[in-house]
């Protein structure tokens, strides 16, 4: 370990440092999702008659209009649903796809089209069938979470039911109901907990995450799937705990249990526990007395993560520091000065313990 004397003492020096006269920065950055498919557009008509719509929809399928002509169709809303359905009883494909964008852009106004929309979705596959799913869960809620759960559990095409559990969970973020909300997580919960697919249940549980704190009553559900065999599950799993943040704090044991795999099993448990914040930290901090190198260095490093959130457990950061120095372990030690460096004066009980190493070290 004298080779990495220098090296540790300036580690050291900076870390006494930090504890003394600065106070780090804390928190995670907000964690970015795909933009939407909303966007803004400058209507180049504000006539609503039928003649100007049906003049309007002509424009449809051409790339150097088409931003015109959805603007003057989300301008017009209603008024411009009938003629939209009518174009849907083609054989273009693109002509398809085109009118089902105008009406998820006219969005709740459109609602009139559901039940047309369901009727074609039953009828169709492939790529357009989760066109007309996608489509009616952005222009409706209460009426259209039953048809997609029959979707979810029924429809014979799996990409068809991947669709159905993301679009209820983009139903279940933006719900200005709870009631409609929980009934979206109830549905996605018994997914995760019983559908025959995998990828089905993977999609439910990551819609679960993207619903956030408001799918907090599935914690417990998402806490046993955490120890489910299979990778996919079980990072999608994590991912939904750290989007529902500090209330799945009772997932922390087996989010725990789950250290020192280096994240090749179980993707997200590092950020899970992290976003978990305070009530995780007594673990973390029991983690670091554990036997397992690869298990203290992940607790570590998450207890670095959370910065002054960690302060609970810098008497256990003390004790592994005077473990590390006995057992030689340079890397361990560095990764524990970084840490009581990174939690700032709430770690300045560190401090006489990091003078006695500083000047061993010289």
């Amino acid at each position: 370990m004298s080779g990495n004397c220098i090296d540790i003492s300036q580690k050291i020096a900076a870390a006494i440092f930090i504890l003394l006269f600065t106070i780090p920065q804390t928190g995670l950055a907000n964690p970015q999702y795909p933009p939407s498919e909303t966007r803004s557009y400058v209507p180049f008509s504000t006539n609503c008659s039928d003649e100007e719509i049906n003049r309007i929809v002509g424009y449809l399928n051409d790339a150097a209009q088409i931003d015109f002509v959805l603007s003057s169709l989300i301008a017009c809303g209603t008024e411009a649903v009938d003629t939209l359905l009518k174009l849907l009883d083609t054989d273009s494909t693109d002509m398809q796809f085109n009118v089902l964008r105008a009406l998820r852009l006219i969005g709740s106004e459109a609602r009139v089209a559901i039940p047309v929309l369901e009727r074609m979705f039953h009828n169709s596959d492939g790529d357009i069938s989760q066109k007309f799913l996608f489509t009616i869960a952005a222009i409706g809620q209460q009426e259209v979470v039953d048809i997609l759960e029959e979707a979810l559990n029924q429809h014979p095409d799996l990409e068809v039911r991947e669709r159905a559990a993301s679009s209820l969970g983009d139903i279940g973020e933006s719900a200005q109901s709870i009631i409609i909300q929980q009934e979206v997580v109830d549905i996605l919960e018994e997914a995760l907990n019983q559908h025959p697919n995998l990828e089905v249940r993977e999609r439910a549980a990551s819609s679960l995450g993207d619903i956030g704190e408001g799918a907090q009553s599935a914690v417990p559900t998402l806490k046993r799937a955490l120890l489910h065999d299979h990778p996919k599950i079980c990072g999608a799993v994590a991912y939904a705990l750290a989007n529902i943040g500090p209330s799945a704090a009772e997932a922390t044991p087996n989010l725990i249990s789950l250290l020192g795999q280096n994240g090749s099993f179980c993707p997200n448990v590092a950020s899970a526990l992290i976003e978990i914040g305070q009530e995780a930290v007594p673990d973390l901090s029991n983690a670091l007395k554990s036997s397992s190198p690869s298990v203290r260095r992940d607790a570590i490093y998450i207890l670095n993560s959370m910065a002054s959130e960690a302060e609970a457990a810098v008497p256990n950061l003390i004790n592994a520091l005077e473990t590390s120095l006995e057992l030689e372990t340079s890397l361990e030690l560095e990764a524990i000065i970084r840490t009581l460096g990174a939690i700032g004066p709430g770690a300045e009980l560190a401090i006489p313990e990091l003078v006695l190493i500083l000047q061993n070290a010289d």
